[in-house]
């Protein structure tokens, strides 16, 4: 498998892969300024904040989807660019799978 050591995407034809634009993601509750943020690569803000909760989250705790959403600042990664906030919250999807029986 070939994942991509700058933006961590899968690779599935090398020459045709080009990163997605780097966005700076904070909670201003942790952290008031975005010196602390988080890089991450995403396609647009939007979809930074949900990269953002889905690492966030995923530590363990999983205090998002257990229905406390968080407010993200989403702005692009080292520009002076507007901030925007995004409200990010999740759900537990229940999932089955069902295997035959031989009999």
């Amino acid at each position: 498998m070939n994942w991509c050591t700058k933006c961590g995407a899968f690779i599935f034809l090398e020459d045709a892969h080009r990163c997605d634009p780097q966005w700076c993601v904070w909670n201003p509750e942790h952290d008031p300024g975005h010196e602390h943020a988080r890089p991450i690569h995403a396609l647009n803000a939007e979809f930074a904040a949900e990269k953002w909760a889905e690492q966030e989250d995923g530590g363990g705790d999983y205090t998002i989807v257990s229905g406390s959403p968080e407010v993200v600042h989403v702005k692009p990664w080292g520009e002076d660019g507007p901030v925007q906030r995004f409200r990010v919250s999740g759900e537990m999807v229940a999932q089955y799978s069902a295997d035959e029986i031989e009999e």
